[in-house]
């Protein structure tokens, strides 16, 4: 359950250690990324929960799932029809 996620430090100070830290792939003054070990339903939950200060990198293809949920709830409300 390696995931790749990009954050402030301040996001980065509340989870860090609820996960285990598999490496910190970079960083700046204001942001880090790092690879961490974490479910995919919960690095979703958290870019949810923490977004905009938050971002998904990798796996693609959880990212690609998580632009489709994206994509369907943002269809939701500007058609203001629920599937």
């Amino acid at each position: 359950n390696n995931v790749v996620l990009e954050m402030t430090y301040s996001i980065w100070r509340q989870v860090q250690s609820k996960y285990k830290l598999n490496c910190i792939e970079k960083y700046s003054d204001d942001k880090i990324i790092v690879n961490i070990d974490i479910p995919r339903q919960e690095a979703i939950h958290l870019c949810l929960l923490y977004s905009p200060q938050i971002r998904l990198v990798s796996p693609k293809e959880l990212t690609n799932q998580f632009i489709e949920y994206l994509e369907s709830t943002i269809s939701v409300y500007l058609r203001q029809i629920i599937k």
